[in-house]
């Protein structure tokens, strides 16, 4: 056997195994639905945090809720004014070891600032995960979510003492649906 032939692969059908069709070069495209628009709320929280200059969003509740929802309708207006959507981050359980990797991608996204790339990050309870106030403090903002009628004042503002004002954009009022999308 020369060493061209050890490297070439074996494409004889055994009676064991019969050959089989080759594959497909390429699929027919999938019929979609057009995305639902998204929500008022969204549209007016995207279209005011675009008026600053940022990479990096963090989504911080004033007491335990869920973030997520209120990334993904970020994401959804996004996706309906611009071709790049924002990275996602999930923070929710942050530990000291995910922050480091979630702050090293806030490092790479303002480097490629100039080339529109967002993240946004979605963060969890702070009493429960303290991690999550140095991704905060490492983001270029910060969207405090709050519940109506459930957060406290002494809440929100605990949150923004532990993650600093300056980097506060504004906050998100969650209506009472389990805390989710604004």
């Amino acid at each position: 056997m020369s060493p061209a032939d050890a490297i070439q692969p074996d494409t004889r059908a055994t009676a064991a195994e019969p050959s089989l069709p080759p594959a497909p070069i390429a699929a027919a495209p999938l019929e979609t639905a057009p995305a639902p628009e998204p929500s008022l709320d969204a549209q007016a929280l995207w279209l005011e945090l675009e008026r600053r200059d940022w990479t990096s969003l963090a989504l911080v509740p004033a007491e335990p809720g869920a973030t997520m929802p209120v990334a993904l309708a970020l994401s959804a207006v996004c996706a309906a004014q611009r071709s790049k959507l924002p990275l996602i981050l999930p923070g929710e359980q942050a530990t000291l070891a995910a922050s480091a990797g979630i702050l090293s991608q806030i490092r790479l996204a303002r480097a490629a600032h100039n080339k529109g790339e967002r993240l946004i990050i979605a963060l969890g309870d702070l009493a429960q995960h303290p991690a999550g106030a140095a991704i905060a403090r490492g983001a270029d903002c910060a969207a405090i979510c709050i519940r109506l009628h459930k957060t406290s004042l002494a809440a929100a503002r605990a949150v923004i003492d532990l993650i600093g004002a300056e980097r506060c954009a504004g906050y998100i009022v969650l209506e009472d649906k389990s805390a989710g999308t604004p």
